[in-house]
């Protein structure tokens, strides 16, 4: 009988699965992040690093199971094979953001540093006020008087104060 010798690769297969509890936030309120680091391999990760980096506006005031900084969280660490990590952050809106964050995430896999970069998540802070413009009338010409109207509708339960406001 011969001998059959099959030779196999091992090496770890890092899956990065990342939600926000709400895209949108009202200014002054938070938003849960949770984060699953997976590896489905035969292998460990080694050199594990995870950063997620938000926009100025966006503070970082809690992390479970992660170094939190002011505008970012970090893990890092080994991840053995079949293993899998899961973290929870808190982001807070202290000032106006409309941006897309995704997170990167980097391993060396026993021969090359491999790199990960997560699907983006939406994060809006919306606005504590609405303007209004009116026109009367609308249709108007050249040397017409007309009426222009602004209006500004505080749509939070708290008052606002407009510090400044230019036509």
């Amino acid at each position: 009988p011969a001998l059959k010798i099959t030779v196999e690769k091992l090496s770890p297969q890092i899956t990065l699965s990342r939600t926000i509890s709400q895209s949108a936030i009202d200014l002054g309120k938070r938003a849960d992040i949770t984060v699953t680091l997976e590896n489905k391999g035969d292998k460990p990760a080694f050199n594990v690093q995870y950063e997620d980096r938000f926009p100025p506006g966006i503070a970082v005031v809690s992390a479970g199971g992660a170094e939190r900084y002011p505008n970012m969280v970090r893990w890092h660490g080994v991840l053995s094979a079949k293993k899998s990590v899961t973290f929870k952050y808190t982001i807070e809106a202290r000032g106006f953001a409309d941006a897309e964050v995704s997170a990167l995430l980097t391993y060396f896999d026993g021969e090359a540093e491999q790199r990960i970069e997560s699907d983006p998540i939406k994060i809006e802070v919306t606005l504590p006020f609405e303007i209004v413009q009116e026109f009367q009338p609308e249709d108007f010409t050249l040397n017409q008087d007309v009426a222009y109207k602004v209006k500004i509708k505080n749509s939070i339960n708290r008052p606002i104060t407009v510090g400044e406001f230019s036509l």
